[in-house]
């Protein structure tokens, strides 16, 4: 019974070590979606800003497009 109980015991010990590394994983995963997102959004934007630009005909040239992402 005593084997039965410490392999049980080593068992949970396991499990809670899994536990705590899954949801390590998923809080970094989590920081990285944000981060993506925030990145996406910010392409995002200076795209319909170029869009816009591009409309109104105000590029001419590659030195103009410097100056809308600046």
């Amino acid at each position: 019974i005593l084997d039965v109980c410490s392999a049980l015991t080593r068992r949970v010990e396991n499990l809670e070590h899994d536990k705590a590394a899954q949801k390590l994983e998923i809080f970094k995963l989590k920081a990285r979606v944000k981060r993506l997102e925030r990145v996406n959004k910010v392409k995002s934007s200076k795209l319909r800003r170029l869009r816009k630009v591009w409309a109104s005909g105000r590029i001419e040239s590659s030195d103009d497009m410097d100056d809308v992402f600046n």
